[in-house]
């Protein structure tokens, strides 16, 4: 009987180390997920002032000039028309002032060149006698 109370004491023990432990895994898992929330508002309220600073400066562009002409040099006299959230993958529109040089594409190598090599040379021969 005094066995069976030891181990009964034992186990109510283990028990109560596992229920400590999980509370504390629950508490932890708990404080990392607080964590996470706030990092989470931290950065959507830099988005919220990004986008308004992004908003401005579309208005302040549509203000001076309504078509933003990039000038990298690598637009070859094309203008973009740069509205809000407008994509960039939609096709420029010369400008009337500039023209764009056109190249064509030529079926033989660019490395071709009519040469002599290349023509088939017929021997010559006098008109026989008949």
């Amino acid at each position: 009987m005094h066995d069976l109370r030891l181990a009964l004491r034992e186990s109510a023990k283990q028990l109560e180390d596992a229920e400590n432990t999980s509370n504390k895994l629950r508490d932890d898992y708990e404080n990392q997920l607080h964590k996470k929330d706030e990092v989470i508002s931290m950065k959507e309220s830099i988005i919220k002032e990004k986008d308004a600073y992004i908003t401005k400066l579309e208005q302040e562009i549509s203000k001076y000039d309504p078509t933003f002409v990039i000038s990298t040099g690598l637009n070859n006299g094309m203008s973009l028309n740069l509205s809000p959230r407008s994509s960039l993958l939609e096709v420029p529109s010369p400008t009337k002032h500039q023209r764009i040089k056109r190249t064509a594409i030529s079926a033989e190598p660019a490395q071709h060149k009519k040469s002599k090599d290349l023509r088939v040379v017929l021997q010559a021969f006098d008109k026989s006698d008949r």
